[in-house]
């Protein structure tokens, strides 16, 4: 699928955004938290069958080549870092431009690396030098409780923001990281409710993931993928986890309070296979859009929404 085609595709987003507040014409589960699934198919769904084969096989190229520079990216660095007396906590030792603009946090997914962001931290640096770029090791690769996962990178922007109070923040997470974006920004509203956050997700798995309850049913499987019981019940699709954390996305902001929510989501995806957890509700007081591309897998999306994403970010950061 053409970029020019994909973004072509964008353009219906309005629909869902619609659609919000709307009453479908019958009850459907979890219609709190995520949208109807024909809703869904009807905005991004409807394709030639001829181009739905073509982004499958796309799909599956670009994200072997994803994976594979990813890593062979991930283990060279493991062997080279702690040669050279690198620390994954090192990455939690920032120090923030005196004369900070504004703060670009990104998040890596479930048992995944920093390196992931490799290009989106080369263009924010050369574009938005006058920013701060924070990129975590997420603790335990994410392998672990939802909080535990995100209270240290909670605890940075804290600090951030009290040198830099009332600077704009924007928190980019990929799968399970962008749960725990999205998890940060509620955090977030008690004591930083005057700094205007917004929170980009790629393949965010807010609802949890249909893909990986297969997995778990085969004990084989569960031994091979090596979760933990605790991100296990946490990403199982519409967990109590999931809900809780969705209902705090909900809940009504002070006037004060400002909150943007950009979710990607891909219609290849093999891990996020139900585009509604990646595309959840967020309340009506939020601002709010839904993009959707063809051709990407779980991973590789990452690299193909960089542009689009990069680009709404900075123009959001710029005008606060």
């Amino acid at each position: 699928m053409t970029a020019a085609s994909t973004l072509g595709n964008l353009q219906i987003e309005q629909a869902l955004i619609n659609s919000q507040s709307a009453s479908f014409p019958r009850e459907i589960q979890h219609a709190k938290y995520i949208f109807d699934e024909r809703e869904i198919k009807i905005s991004y769904c409807r394709r030639p069958i001829i181009e739905k084969i073509v982004d499958v096989f796309l799909s599956i190229i670009r994200e072997f080549v994803f994976d594979f520079i990813l890593i062979s990216a991930k283990h060279s660095k493991r062997l080279v870092e702690p040669l050279l007396g690198i620390r994954p906590e090192d990455t939690y030792k920032n120090q923030w431009k005196q004369t900070s603009k504004g703060l670009y946090v990104l998040i890596h997914g479930l048992k995944g690396h920093p390196h992931v962001w490799k290009k989106h931290r080369h263009c924010l640096r050369h574009q938005q030098p006058d920013h701060d770029v924070f990129v975590p090791h997420v603790v335990d690769q994410g392998n672990c409780t939802l909080e535990k996962a995100a209270n240290p990178i909670l605890e940075k922007i804290r600090e951030y923001a009290q040198k830099h109070p009332q600077k704009p923040i924007c928190l980019i997470g990929a799968s399970n990281g962008g749960r725990i974006a999205t998890y940060l920004e509620t955090q977030l509203r008690e004591k930083s409710a005057h700094t205007e956050i917004l929170v980009s997700t790629i393949a965010g798995v807010h609802f949890g993931s249909k893909m990986l309850d297969r997995v778990n049913h085969f004990w084989l499987m569960r031994k091979l993928v090596g979760h933990t019981d605790a991100i296990r019940q946490e990403l199982s699709f519409s967990s109590e986890r999931a809900k809780k954390l969705l209902d705090h996305v909900q809940n009504p902001l002070r006037p004060e309070t400002k909150r943007t929510y950009v979710f990607y989501g891909s219609t290849e995806d093999y891990m996020a296979t139900d585009l509604r957890t990646t595309l959840p509700r967020v309340g009506s007081d939020k601002t709010v859009h839904y993009h959707v591309f063809h051709g990407y897998g779980h991973s590789s999306l990452v690299n193909g929404v960089r542009d689009h994403q990069l680009t709404f970010a900075q123009q959001w950061m710029n005008t606060r």
